[in-house]
Protein backbone atom coordinates (compact mmCIF):
# COMPACT_ATOMS: atom_id res chain seq x y z
CA UNK A 1 0.00 0.00 0.00
CA UNK A 2 1.28 3.32 -1.27
CA UNK A 3 0.60 6.08 1.31
CA UNK A 4 1.17 9.92 0.56
CA UNK A 5 2.30 11.21 3.97
CA UNK A 6 0.80 13.82 5.32
CA UNK A 7 2.64 17.11 5.35
CA UNK A 8 2.38 19.35 8.71
CA UNK A 9 0.40 22.49 7.72
CA UNK A 10 1.08 23.97 11.71
CA UNK A 11 3.17 22.73 14.37
CA UNK A 12 2.70 18.87 15.75
CA UNK A 13 0.85 20.28 19.41
CA UNK A 14 -1.44 18.25 21.47
CA UNK A 15 -2.01 15.69 24.49
CA UNK A 16 -2.21 12.05 22.03
CA UNK A 17 -3.29 9.03 23.17
CA UNK A 18 -1.13 6.06 22.18
CA UNK A 19 -1.53 2.03 22.67
CA UNK A 20 -0.62 0.82 26.31
CA UNK A 21 2.93 -0.03 27.14
CA UNK A 22 3.24 -3.29 24.27
CA UNK A 23 6.43 -4.58 26.39
CA UNK A 24 4.88 -4.42 29.86
CA UNK A 25 1.37 -5.60 28.62
CA UNK A 26 2.64 -8.78 27.35
CA UNK A 27 5.07 -9.62 30.52
CA UNK A 28 2.12 -8.82 32.16
CA UNK A 29 -0.40 -11.07 30.63
CA UNK A 30 2.67 -13.81 31.05
CA UNK A 31 2.35 -13.64 34.87
CA UNK A 32 -1.65 -13.61 34.48
CA UNK A 33 -1.30 -16.40 33.14
CA UNK A 34 1.32 -18.05 35.82
CA UNK A 35 -1.25 -16.41 38.57
CA UNK A 36 -3.67 -18.82 40.64
CA UNK A 37 -5.76 -15.96 40.82
CA UNK A 38 -7.87 -13.18 37.92
CA UNK A 39 -5.62 -10.32 37.56
CA UNK A 40 -7.08 -7.45 35.70
CA UNK A 41 -5.01 -4.97 33.16
CA UNK A 42 -6.26 -2.13 33.22
CA UNK A 43 -5.58 -0.69 30.04
CA UNK A 44 -8.26 2.72 29.43
CA UNK A 45 -8.26 5.54 27.93
CA UNK A 46 -5.30 3.82 25.21
CA UNK A 47 -5.13 3.42 21.26
CA UNK A 48 -6.05 0.09 19.65
CA UNK A 49 -3.63 -2.38 20.67
CA UNK A 50 -1.85 -3.50 17.68
CA UNK A 51 -1.56 -7.65 16.31
CA UNK A 52 1.99 -8.25 18.17
CA UNK A 53 -0.59 -7.28 21.74
CA UNK A 54 -3.77 -9.40 20.24
CA UNK A 55 -1.68 -12.11 18.74
CA UNK A 56 0.01 -13.48 22.21
CA UNK A 57 -3.44 -13.18 24.06
CA UNK A 58 -4.68 -15.46 21.28
CA UNK A 59 -1.76 -17.62 21.98
CA UNK A 60 -2.28 -17.51 25.71
CA UNK A 61 -5.98 -18.06 25.53
CA UNK A 62 -4.89 -21.47 23.74
CA UNK A 63 -2.49 -22.44 26.24
CA UNK A 64 -4.78 -21.50 29.28
CA UNK A 65 -4.27 -20.91 33.13
CA UNK A 66 -2.14 -22.24 35.63
CA UNK A 67 -3.53 -25.13 37.42
CA UNK A 68 -2.53 -28.59 39.33
CA UNK A 69 1.00 -27.72 38.74
CA UNK A 70 0.98 -26.86 34.74
CA UNK A 71 0.27 -24.42 32.17
CA UNK A 72 -3.48 -25.51 31.15
CA UNK A 73 -5.45 -28.42 31.82
CA UNK A 74 -5.28 -30.95 28.69
CA UNK A 75 -2.62 -32.11 26.56
CA UNK A 76 -3.88 -31.82 23.08
CA UNK A 77 -1.79 -30.34 20.39
CA UNK A 78 -1.45 -26.60 19.70
CA UNK A 79 -0.28 -24.98 16.95
CA UNK A 80 0.55 -21.13 17.80
CA UNK A 81 0.81 -17.95 15.57
CA UNK A 82 2.58 -15.07 16.64
CA UNK A 83 2.80 -13.29 13.75
CA UNK A 84 5.66 -10.95 13.11
CA UNK A 85 5.87 -10.85 17.35
CA UNK A 86 9.23 -11.74 18.28
CA UNK A 87 8.71 -11.07 21.90
CA UNK A 88 5.22 -13.23 22.01
CA UNK A 89 7.37 -16.09 19.92
CA UNK A 90 9.96 -16.27 22.94
CA UNK A 91 7.21 -16.04 25.41
CA UNK A 92 4.97 -18.72 23.94
CA UNK A 93 7.85 -21.25 23.06
CA UNK A 94 8.91 -20.65 26.85
CA UNK A 95 5.42 -21.23 28.28
CA UNK A 96 4.81 -24.13 25.99
CA UNK A 97 7.25 -25.94 28.00
CA UNK A 98 4.99 -25.71 31.05
CA UNK A 99 2.07 -27.41 29.83
CA UNK A 100 1.15 -30.79 30.79
CA UNK A 101 3.78 -33.76 30.25
CA UNK A 102 3.63 -34.81 27.01
CA UNK A 103 1.65 -31.61 25.48
CA UNK A 104 2.93 -30.96 21.93
CA UNK A 105 3.31 -27.57 20.62
CA UNK A 106 4.30 -25.96 17.30
CA UNK A 107 5.07 -22.04 17.85
CA UNK A 108 5.04 -20.52 14.10
CA UNK A 109 5.11 -16.93 12.86
CA UNK A 110 5.87 -15.30 9.53
CA UNK A 111 8.93 -15.94 7.95
CA UNK A 112 10.51 -12.67 8.95
CA UNK A 113 9.74 -13.64 12.32
CA UNK A 114 11.16 -16.96 12.32
CA UNK A 115 14.32 -16.20 10.71
CA UNK A 116 15.16 -13.62 13.41
CA UNK A 117 17.64 -15.32 16.05
CA UNK A 118 16.11 -17.39 18.66
CA UNK A 119 18.63 -19.81 18.76
CA UNK A 120 19.60 -18.22 22.72
CA UNK A 121 15.86 -19.40 23.76
CA UNK A 122 16.11 -22.82 22.94
CA UNK A 123 19.61 -23.33 23.88
CA UNK A 124 18.79 -21.96 27.68
CA UNK A 125 15.31 -23.91 27.45
CA UNK A 126 17.38 -27.32 26.70
CA UNK A 127 19.96 -26.94 28.95
CA UNK A 128 16.59 -26.76 31.58
CA UNK A 129 15.59 -29.96 30.82
CA UNK A 130 13.14 -28.73 28.09
CA UNK A 131 12.44 -30.35 24.57
CA UNK A 132 12.56 -27.83 22.52
CA UNK A 133 13.60 -27.68 18.38
CA UNK A 134 13.68 -25.59 15.53
CA UNK A 135 11.87 -26.87 12.14
CA UNK A 136 13.25 -26.47 8.69
CA UNK A 137 10.55 -23.75 8.54
CA UNK A 138 12.01 -22.16 11.38
CA UNK A 139 9.07 -22.60 13.89
CA UNK A 140 9.28 -24.10 17.64
CA UNK A 141 8.23 -27.97 18.43
CA UNK A 142 7.86 -28.22 22.03
CA UNK A 143 7.14 -31.42 23.62
CA UNK A 144 6.45 -30.10 27.65
CA UNK A 145 7.82 -31.95 30.80
CA UNK A 146 11.08 -31.95 32.28
CA UNK A 147 11.80 -28.74 32.19
CA UNK A 148 13.10 -27.52 35.65
CA UNK A 149 15.28 -24.24 37.32
CA UNK A 150 18.52 -24.05 38.51
CA UNK A 151 21.87 -22.02 37.25
CA UNK A 152 22.40 -21.52 33.99
CA UNK A 153 25.20 -19.42 31.74
CA UNK A 154 22.95 -17.05 29.12
CA UNK A 155 24.91 -15.53 25.81
CA UNK A 156 22.67 -12.10 25.19
CA UNK A 157 24.73 -9.92 22.21
CA UNK A 158 21.96 -10.02 20.01
CA UNK A 159 18.60 -10.18 22.09
CA UNK A 160 17.78 -9.29 25.93
CA UNK A 161 13.94 -11.32 24.84
CA UNK A 162 14.89 -15.01 25.48
CA UNK A 163 16.41 -13.58 29.15
CA UNK A 164 13.14 -12.25 29.76
CA UNK A 165 11.09 -15.28 29.31
CA UNK A 166 13.16 -16.87 31.25
CA UNK A 167 13.29 -14.52 34.26
CA UNK A 168 8.86 -14.78 33.64
CA UNK A 169 9.02 -18.48 33.79
CA UNK A 170 11.82 -18.70 36.86
CA UNK A 171 8.98 -18.53 39.30
CA UNK A 172 6.95 -21.73 38.45
CA UNK A 173 9.83 -23.51 37.55
CA UNK A 174 11.80 -23.13 41.52
CA UNK A 175 13.79 -19.98 40.52
CA UNK A 176 16.56 -19.49 38.43
CA UNK A 177 20.36 -17.99 38.41
CA UNK A 178 21.32 -16.45 35.43
CA UNK A 179 24.79 -15.67 34.97
CA UNK A 180 25.70 -13.26 31.38
CA UNK A 181 28.05 -14.67 29.48
CA UNK A 182 28.41 -11.34 27.47
CA UNK A 183 27.38 -7.32 28.09
CA UNK A 184 23.43 -7.28 27.76
CA UNK A 185 21.95 -5.66 25.03
CA UNK A 186 18.57 -3.72 25.45
CA UNK A 187 19.41 -3.96 29.37
CA UNK A 188 16.24 -1.70 29.68
CA UNK A 189 13.85 -3.97 28.90
CA UNK A 190 15.20 -6.59 31.63
CA UNK A 191 15.12 -4.04 34.45
CA UNK A 192 11.66 -3.40 32.93
CA UNK A 193 10.89 -7.31 33.34
CA UNK A 194 12.38 -7.23 37.09
CA UNK A 195 9.35 -4.34 37.44
CA UNK A 196 6.88 -6.27 36.59
CA UNK A 197 7.80 -9.27 38.54
CA UNK A 198 8.03 -6.96 41.75
CA UNK A 199 4.13 -5.85 40.88
CA UNK A 200 3.51 -9.70 41.34
CA UNK A 201 5.33 -10.00 44.17
CA UNK A 202 8.30 -11.58 42.73
CA UNK A 203 11.78 -10.12 43.64
CA UNK A 204 14.02 -10.51 40.96
CA UNK A 205 18.09 -9.52 41.49
CA UNK A 206 20.11 -7.64 38.94
CA UNK A 207 23.45 -7.51 39.63
CA UNK A 208 26.33 -6.15 37.45
CA UNK A 209 24.62 -5.81 33.69
CA UNK A 210 27.53 -3.21 32.55
CA UNK A 211 29.88 -5.84 31.53
CA UNK A 212 30.13 -10.06 31.29
CA UNK A 213 29.46 -11.66 34.07
CA UNK A 214 25.96 -10.09 35.42
CA UNK A 215 23.59 -12.01 37.51
CA UNK A 216 20.06 -12.29 37.51
CA UNK A 217 18.56 -14.05 39.77
CA UNK A 218 14.53 -14.80 40.64
CA UNK A 219 13.39 -16.69 43.25
CA UNK A 220 10.61 -19.42 43.25
CA UNK A 221 7.12 -18.09 44.14
CA UNK A 222 3.26 -17.75 43.11
CA UNK A 223 3.50 -14.31 40.78
CA UNK A 224 0.03 -12.29 42.22
CA UNK A 225 -1.42 -9.32 41.83
CA UNK A 226 -4.76 -8.24 41.66
CA UNK A 227 -4.86 -4.85 39.53
CA UNK A 228 -2.34 -3.73 37.03
CA UNK A 229 -2.30 -0.37 36.19
CA UNK A 230 -0.43 -0.53 32.36
CA UNK A 231 1.27 2.80 31.02
CA UNK A 232 1.27 4.20 27.68
CA UNK A 233 3.88 2.83 25.22
CA UNK A 234 6.82 5.15 25.31
CA UNK A 235 7.69 3.44 21.50
CA UNK A 236 4.82 4.95 20.44
CA UNK A 237 4.67 8.10 22.23
CA UNK A 238 8.39 8.63 21.09
CA UNK A 239 7.10 9.08 17.76
CA UNK A 240 5.21 12.49 18.88
CA UNK A 241 7.56 13.72 21.01
CA UNK A 242 9.69 13.45 17.78
CA UNK A 243 7.23 15.21 15.74
CA UNK A 244 7.13 18.03 18.47
CA UNK A 245 10.13 18.49 18.36
CA UNK A 246 10.52 18.64 14.55
CA UNK A 247 7.89 21.03 13.78
CA UNK A 248 8.25 23.58 16.65
CA UNK A 249 4.62 21.69 18.43
CA UNK A 250 4.35 20.47 21.77
CA UNK A 251 3.42 16.76 22.66
CA UNK A 252 2.39 14.90 25.78
CA UNK A 253 1.52 11.77 26.56
CA UNK A 254 -0.91 11.65 29.99
CA UNK A 255 1.39 9.12 32.77
CA UNK A 256 4.02 8.79 30.30
CA UNK A 257 7.47 10.91 31.56
CA UNK A 258 10.90 10.22 32.71
CA UNK A 259 9.97 8.31 35.57
CA UNK A 260 9.33 5.32 33.71
CA UNK A 261 11.45 1.91 33.74
CA UNK A 262 10.34 2.12 29.55
CA UNK A 263 13.86 1.94 27.26
CA UNK A 264 12.81 4.55 24.57
CA UNK A 265 11.77 7.97 27.54
CA UNK A 266 15.56 7.84 26.55
CA UNK A 267 14.15 9.86 23.52
CA UNK A 268 13.38 12.48 26.03
CA UNK A 269 17.40 13.31 26.92
CA UNK A 270 18.12 13.33 23.15
CA UNK A 271 15.95 15.67 22.07
CA UNK A 272 16.98 18.35 24.92
CA UNK A 273 20.42 17.60 23.49
CA UNK A 274 19.53 18.95 20.00
CA UNK A 275 17.90 21.59 21.60
CA UNK A 276 14.11 20.98 22.53
CA UNK A 277 12.58 21.57 25.91
CA UNK A 278 11.46 18.76 28.09
CA UNK A 279 9.81 19.78 31.31
CA UNK A 280 7.43 17.53 33.80
CA UNK A 281 3.69 18.58 34.11
CA UNK A 282 2.14 18.99 37.46
CA UNK A 283 0.76 14.77 36.34
CA UNK A 284 4.52 13.73 36.05
CA UNK A 285 3.87 13.16 32.23
CA UNK A 286 6.97 14.49 30.08
CA UNK A 287 5.90 17.98 28.00
CA UNK A 288 8.39 18.17 24.86
CA UNK A 289 8.44 21.83 23.13
CA UNK A 290 10.59 21.85 19.89
CA UNK A 291 12.91 24.79 19.18
CA UNK A 292 11.89 27.37 17.11
CA UNK A 293 15.45 27.90 15.35
CA UNK A 294 15.42 23.99 14.31
CA UNK A 295 17.52 21.33 15.64
CA UNK A 296 21.09 20.73 16.09
CA UNK A 297 22.65 17.23 15.81
CA UNK A 298 22.90 15.13 18.82
CA UNK A 299 26.17 14.07 18.59
CA UNK A 300 27.46 10.51 19.52
CA UNK A 301 24.34 8.84 20.92
CA UNK A 302 24.69 5.37 22.14
CA UNK A 303 21.17 3.21 21.94
CA UNK A 304 22.05 0.15 22.81
CA UNK A 305 19.64 -0.26 25.48
CA UNK A 306 16.67 1.29 23.29
CA UNK A 307 17.62 0.07 19.79
CA UNK A 308 14.01 0.62 19.08
CA UNK A 309 14.56 4.66 18.85
CA UNK A 310 17.32 3.89 15.96
CA UNK A 311 14.85 5.09 12.53
CA UNK A 312 13.33 7.86 14.61
CA UNK A 313 16.64 9.16 16.01
CA UNK A 314 17.91 9.15 12.62
CA UNK A 315 14.75 10.91 10.85
CA UNK A 316 15.86 13.67 13.59
CA UNK A 317 19.00 14.00 12.30
CA UNK A 318 18.21 14.34 8.77
CA UNK A 319 16.49 17.59 9.24
CA UNK A 320 18.78 18.79 12.05
CA UNK A 321 22.42 21.15 11.66
CA UNK A 322 25.25 19.14 12.08
CA UNK A 323 25.85 15.08 12.36
CA UNK A 324 24.60 12.33 14.56
CA UNK A 325 26.48 9.16 15.09
CA UNK A 326 23.99 6.34 16.47
CA UNK A 327 25.75 3.62 18.18
CA UNK A 328 25.70 0.62 19.59
CA UNK A 329 23.07 -0.69 18.09
CA UNK A 330 24.62 -3.79 15.97
CA UNK A 331 21.62 -5.39 17.06
CA UNK A 332 19.12 -3.31 15.42
CA UNK A 333 20.13 -5.62 12.16
CA UNK A 334 18.06 -8.41 13.64
CA UNK A 335 14.77 -6.65 14.06
CA UNK A 336 11.98 -6.75 11.61
CA UNK A 337 14.23 -5.35 9.18
CA UNK A 338 18.09 -4.50 9.37
CA UNK A 339 16.94 -1.43 10.98
CA UNK A 340 20.45 -0.29 10.53
CA UNK A 341 20.34 -0.16 6.59
CA UNK A 342 16.69 0.45 6.32
CA UNK A 343 17.21 3.87 8.13
CA UNK A 344 19.56 5.02 6.09
CA UNK A 345 18.09 3.89 2.99
CA UNK A 346 15.12 5.86 4.08
CA UNK A 347 17.11 9.09 4.11
CA UNK A 348 19.32 8.83 1.27
CA UNK A 349 15.78 8.03 -0.73
CA UNK A 350 15.14 11.38 0.43
CA UNK A 351 18.44 12.90 -0.94
CA UNK A 352 19.97 13.12 2.31
CA UNK A 353 22.89 11.86 4.03
CA UNK A 354 23.29 8.72 6.03
CA UNK A 355 26.30 5.94 6.15
CA UNK A 356 25.64 2.85 7.81
CA UNK A 357 28.75 1.83 10.51
CA UNK A 358 29.14 -1.64 11.93
CA UNK A 359 27.10 -0.68 15.38
CA UNK A 360 25.27 2.05 13.87
CA UNK A 361 24.69 5.08 11.58
CA UNK A 362 26.29 8.65 11.21
CA UNK A 363 23.44 10.73 9.58
CA UNK A 364 24.17 14.71 8.02
CA UNK A 365 21.69 16.59 8.62
CA UNK A 366 20.70 18.90 5.72
CA UNK A 367 17.84 19.65 3.12
CA UNK A 368 15.67 16.88 1.47
CA UNK A 369 13.64 16.66 -1.70
CA UNK A 370 10.62 14.51 -2.78
CA UNK A 371 10.33 10.50 -3.30
CA UNK A 372 9.04 7.10 -2.58
CA UNK A 373 10.06 5.38 0.84
CA UNK A 374 9.59 2.00 2.01
CA UNK A 375 8.81 0.88 5.32
CA UNK A 376 11.12 -2.40 4.64
CA UNK A 377 7.96 -4.66 6.43
CA UNK A 378 9.00 -2.41 9.35
CA UNK A 379 6.47 -0.32 11.54
CA UNK A 380 9.23 1.42 13.54
CA UNK A 381 10.34 2.30 10.08
CA UNK A 382 7.14 3.62 8.81
CA UNK A 383 7.05 5.59 11.93
CA UNK A 384 10.32 7.78 11.05
CA UNK A 385 8.99 8.17 7.40
CA UNK A 386 5.93 9.35 8.69
CA UNK A 387 7.99 11.96 10.82
CA UNK A 388 9.88 13.06 7.43
CA UNK A 389 7.08 13.12 6.27
CA UNK A 390 5.71 16.31 8.21
CA UNK A 391 8.83 18.22 6.94
CA UNK A 392 9.44 17.01 3.40
CA UNK A 393 6.54 17.72 0.57
CA UNK A 394 5.97 14.88 -1.41
CA UNK A 395 6.76 11.38 0.83
CA UNK A 396 5.17 8.13 0.00
CA UNK A 397 5.32 5.80 1.80
CA UNK A 398 5.29 2.17 0.49
CA UNK A 399 4.25 -0.17 3.09
CA UNK A 400 2.61 2.04 5.15
CA UNK A 401 0.41 -1.10 6.76
CA UNK A 402 3.41 -2.17 8.80
CA UNK A 403 2.34 0.25 11.64
CA UNK A 404 -0.66 -2.43 11.96
CA UNK A 405 2.07 -4.62 14.21
CA UNK A 406 1.60 -1.76 17.18
CA UNK A 407 -0.35 1.51 16.36
CA UNK A 408 -2.90 0.68 14.01
CA UNK A 409 -4.39 4.11 13.83
CA UNK A 410 -1.07 5.95 13.79
CA UNK A 411 -1.33 7.62 10.60
CA UNK A 412 -5.41 8.75 10.72
CA UNK A 413 -3.92 10.62 13.63
CA UNK A 414 -1.00 12.19 12.00
CA UNK A 415 -3.04 13.17 9.42
CA UNK A 416 -5.11 14.81 12.26
CA UNK A 417 -2.11 15.98 13.77
CA UNK A 418 -0.94 17.44 10.66
CA UNK A 419 -3.69 19.71 9.63
CA UNK A 420 -4.01 17.78 6.82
Amino acid sequence: MDVPLPLARRPVTGTFRVPVSKSSLQRALVLAALSEAPVECDVSDAAPAGEDVEMLRAALAGLGSWRGGALGAGRASLALDLGLGATGFRLATALATLRPAGARTLVRGRPALLARPHHELRRSLQRLGAHVVRKPSGAHRVIAGGVRGGSLTVGCRASSQHLTALMLLAPRLGGLTLTLADRPVSRSYLRLTAELLARFGIAARLEGLEAPGGLIEVPAGVPACTRLLIEPDASAAAAWWAAAALTGGEASIRGLGRGSAQADVALLAVLERMGARVETAADASAVVRGPREGLVGAGEVDLGDAPDLVPLLAALAARASGLTRILGVAHARGKESDRLAASAALIVALGGRAEVLPDGLVVEGGPLCAGVVSAAGDHRIAFAAGLLGLVVPGVVLRGAGAVSKSYPTFFDELARAAGA
